[in-house]
């Protein structure tokens, strides 16, 4: 006699259950762990590989946009520290931020000297930007 199949939850119920599973993973609960979930819903190894799947991939988005927001806030508070170091004239500072620009950019590092420095003297952070952009690619 075959088994009858359990009706398909709604995408409600799906999406609630994705995030059971994606809270199970922040938790530390183990794959195992999180599979016997399974029985409780009454689905099949392979519906919750792709519960499983989904809820990853939630987390994965999650901070992926945190990466990106945090490196353009470091971004803006590097030429904040930039635009101090010029004002103060701090010349060596000026280029060890550069660096870290560069770096944050994913450039190793910028060869820079005194005369170019002294150019970013009266740009804004659009300016900056634009000009790091050319050197480095978008950040």
């Amino acid at each position: 006699m075959k088994k009858e199949k359990s009706p398909r939850p709604a995408d409600a119920e799906i999406n609630r259950r994705v995030k059971i599973v994606q809270e199970k993973l922040l938790e530390g609960y183990t794959r195992r762990e999180i599979m016997e979930l399974g029985s409780q819903w009454d689905v099949c190894e392979r519906q919750m590989e792709t519960y499983l799947a989904r809820a990853t991939e939630n987390i994965r988005e999650i901070n992926k946009n945190d990466i990106e927001d945090t490196i353009a806030m470091l971004h803006l508070n590097y030429l904040e520290l930039f635009r101090f170091c010029k004002q103060t004239g701090d010349i060596e500072e000026a280029h060890k931020v550069l660096n870290s620009i560069a770096k944050l950019k994913g450039a190793y590092e910028i060869k820079i000297t005194k005369t170019v420095i002294n150019k970013f003297d009266s740009m804004g952070d659009d300016d900056l930007s634009e000009v790091l952009e050319d050197e480095l690619g978008p950040h």
